[in-house]
């Protein structure tokens, strides 16, 4: 069971990539997530999900990919902290 209190929801930043990328940084040294892409956006050229999955490989490390028709849960475990300069 989740706890409410442990879930963090996405940030929407279709216009603004920096702070996208910027959202994946705050899971860093939490241990185990789970990522749950759903409502992809594929506009100009840019799949979110491909780009929120390249994100989170740089900062973890990938256990389990389900993919559904309209979702992608991830399960990520090992995700590092932060490096120094870096927030």
């Amino acid at each position: 069971m989740i706890k409410r209190d442990r879930v963090v929801l996405g940030v929407f930043a279709r216009d603004d990539l920096g702070r996208y990328l910027r959202s994946f940084e705050t899971l860093r040294g939490t241990g185990r997530v789970w990522m749950l892409f759903s409502h992809v956006n594929v506009e100009r050229g840019l799949n979110e999900e491909e780009l929120g999955v390249l994100a989170l490989d740089a900062i973890g490390k990938r256990l389990l990919v389900r993919r559904a028709r309209r979702a992608l849960p991830l399960r990520y475990g090992q995700l590092t902290h932060a490096k120094a300069g870096h927030a």
